[in-house]
Formats: structure tokens, C-alpha cells, sequence
């Protein structure tokens, strides 16, 4: 037996959210007793996979196909079915992001695998594999049972905190038996936005209210990048320039390098300098 994990890669570069997903994996690898294999798909950095190992992977199965670099979900799919079987996979993750989605459900019809998508918290294994997730928009929670010998968990980005430790993951080539009908999809063109972080990658969001009217206005309070680092020592104090009033999802003015604080928003008002 053993977990499954999908890492998804960005040019040639494994995801933040990836490797979420392969240290949330690998802690239930922990409970169960068994290894934790990441399965990667596309052109990605040797470098970047073995480094899987530092946040809980033993191994990486790695189909090095370029047609693979934007995931054909289809292909994909045949993929993780083919790593489950091959490496006898009783709980398979996912990120819960694009990827995720448009895989895990395939996979789980493909399975017959109970699946529960936007995890929020490790299983409970005590008595049976039970999955907490969000409900209603995230005002209730709710507690699923998974039943089925196959289980499948896509869980929710920027949930875990992700810590790096040592050691080093084996990387194996890995084909699955793709063969050119199990791409459906072409990819013509691939347009990206560079020198930004994704939304989804973002640690903290910082949204501008409706007194901000336009671009033409961002200049006034946007912040460098360097100023979100959490770990910027703790003596120097975050400032917001004049005109800006930071409230956090708490309702209350906290530090953004507090723990919770992972979404705020700026409104005109009061000048503010919160000392870290």
C-alpha cells in the first residue's frame, strides 16, 4: 500500500501548491504506516523533484513528456490510475486547484473511489477515514467518511504550511502507456503573466476597495514584495503609506506576519505603521 500524490509543475517548476499536497500526503502516509509517491508530469527540473523528498516524498514517478507541460486531464488521468495500480495506492492527493479538479473526479469514476474535494484538515484514521472540509462558503464545516477501499482527497491551498526537511526523493522515468489518442487536447498557445505572484500562490492577498476606483490609483498603496516576507526580522516595522488602512479578516488590525493573517484589504483612511 501506499499514498499517491499529484505534483503539478509551472514551467518546469514545482508548484507551491504541490508541494502542499505532498506534505499533506506524506502525513498520512505517516499514520497509515505506508511510503508517500509523488507522481510528476511534463518537463520538470531533476533538481525540483528530488527535492519532493524534503517535504515527505520517498519517490517521484516522473513522466517526462512535453505534451504534458500544460496537463491533459485526460492523460493525466490515465497516469495516476496507472501509478495506483503499479504502486498498489490506497489514498491519492490532490491539490485542490485547477488541476486538481478537472483530474480527481475522472480518476475517482475511473477508480470507483470515494473522493472528498477541499480538504481543510489531516484524516481522522481512528475509526475509519474521515475528512474535514468546508460547507456552505466556510460558514459550517463538515466531516465525510470515505468507505471505499480507494480513497481520494483534493486539499484546499494555502490550508497547510509547508516546511522543507532533509532528504532526498528517488526520481524513476515512468510512461504509463500514453499513447497519442490519450491526448484529446492540443495546446496552441500558452500566454502568461510574469513578475507576479499567481493569486492562488499568493501567502497573503491584499484587495482594494471601491474608494480606489482604477489602476491609476494603485500607485498610492502598493506595497513591495519584500515586505511580505514573514521571515523579515521581527524589529522592522511594516509601514502602509498615508491614506491606507489595513482591517483583517478577523476585524481586528493585526500584523501580516501574524499567523491568521492571511487576507486583508485596504480602504482610504487613517495612516498606519504596525510594528511586527
Amino acid at each position: 500500500m501506499s499514498v499517491i500524490i499529484f505534483a503539478d509543475q509551472f514551467q518546469e517548476k514545482v508548484k507551491k501548491s504541490a508541494l502542499e499536497a505532498v506534505q499533506y500526503g506524506s502525513r498520512i502516509a505517516q499514520q497509515l504506516g505506508v511510503p508517500a509517491i509523488a507522481v510528476a508530469v511534463g518537463e520538470v527540473d531533476g533538481a525540483e523533484l528530488s527535492a519532493l523528498g524534503q517535504y515527505g516524498a520517498s519517490k517521484v514517478l516522473h513522466v517526462a513528456d512535453a505534451r504534458l507541460n500544460e496537463p491533459e486531464s485526460g492523460a493525466v488521468t490515465k497516469v495516476m490510475a496507472e501509478a495506483v495500480a503499479k504502486e498498489n495506492g490506497s489514498v491519492i492527493v490532490f491539490s485542490h486547484n485547477f488541476a486538481g479538479r478537472s483530474i480527481a473526479p475522472q480518476l475517482s469514476a475511473r477508480l470507483k473511489a470515494g473522493f472528498v474535494a477541499g480538504a481543510i484538515g489531516l484524516p481522522d484514521t481512528a475509526a475509519g477515514f474521515v475528512v474535514k472540509k468546508n460547507v456552505f462558503s466556510g460558514k459550517a464545516f463538515a466531516n465525510v467518511s470515505i468507505t471505499t477501499d480507494k480513497k481520494i482527497v483534493s486539499v484546499m491551498p494555502n490550508t497547510f504550511s509547508v516546511s522543507a526537511g532533509s532528504g532526498t526523493a528517488n526520481v524513476e522515468a515512468f510512461s504509463a502507456g500514453l499513447t497519442d489518442a490519450d491526448y484529446r487536447i492540443k495546446t496552441v498557445k500558452v500566454e502568461t503573466v510574469s513578475g507576479e505572484v499567481p493569486l492562488t500562490e499568493a501567502e497573503i492577498v491584499v484587495s482594494g476597495g471601491r474608494g480606489l476606483k482604477g489602476p491609476e490609483n494603485w500607485g498610492s498603496w502598493k506595497i513591495s514584495p519584500m515586505y511580505w516576507v514573514r521571515q523579515r526580522p521581527a524589529a522592522v516595522p511594516w509601514r502602509m503609506p498615508t491614506g491606507a488602512r489595513i482591517m483583517s479578516t478577523l476585524a481586528r488590525p493585526v500584523s501580516p506576519y501574524a499567523p491568521t493573517c492571511t487576507s486583508l484589504s485596504v480602504s482610504p483612511g487613517l495612516s498606519s505603521t504596525w510594528q511586527a
